[in-house]
């Protein structure tokens, strides 16, 4: 399948099917969905709304589903998220222009906390309600955390930033919580 008209928008950072059976693509050029009817399939783009008004949308890296069914999308502009009228909302990782604000990994917990790996931090939230304006809502926690512990957050629309000293020169681009329940971070940095 050809997507995107751009030679980078061939390429497919991540692939991901929600609850619904739609399946999305994240690439360079920005987000896709397959829609399939019968034998025919076709690859649209997706618009992100916040990637519309920089010159080119977002490169997608990640996808995740919370319990309340919402999709989630790591990307260069931040972390995204899919409104039930299907608009996307735009949470950056920073209050500050000077830091990154690129998501790279994204998984949710057996207890629903949404887990944002970004270029130098973990961030972990607990999404609330869905937002009602059109405006982006920013991540920026209250708390942080230095080291290799993270205080989690417990109430709905709160965030944390952890900083494992390991992966933060390098970024987080993989995450996985075990059976067990332990949280693995992974990035060039090595395993937290």
């Amino acid at each position: 399948f050809s997507i995107g008209s751009e030679a980078s928008g061939d390429s497919v950072n991540a692939v991901f099917q929600d609850r619904e059976g739609t399946v999305w693509l994240g690439t360079p050029g920005g987000l896709f969905r397959v829609d399939s009817s019968g034998e025919r399939t076709i690859v649209r783009a997706v618009s992100l709304g916040a990637g519309d008004r920089h010159s080119r949308p977002p490169h997608i890296a990640a996808f995740a589903e919370d319990a309340d069914g919402q999709l989630w999308a790591g990307s260069s502009a931040g972390l995204l998220r899919r409104r039930a009228d299907g608009r996307w909302v735009r949470y950056p990782m920073t209050n500050s222009p000077a830091q990154r604000n690129a998501v790279h990994a994204l998984m949710v917990d057996a207890r629903g906390r949404l887990w944002v790996g970004g270029e130098d931090a973990v961030l972990v939230f607990r999404p609330g309600a869905e937002p009602t304006g059109d405006e982006d809502f920013s991540l920026a926690p209250a708390a942080s955390v230095d080291g290799d512990e993270c205080l989690l957050p417990e109430a709905a629309g709160q965030a944390r930033r952890c900083t494992p000293s390991r992966l933060i020169e390098t970024g987080v681009e993989a995450m996985l919580q075990s059976s067990d329940g332990r949280v693995w971070l992974g990035g060039r940095g090595g395993l937290w």
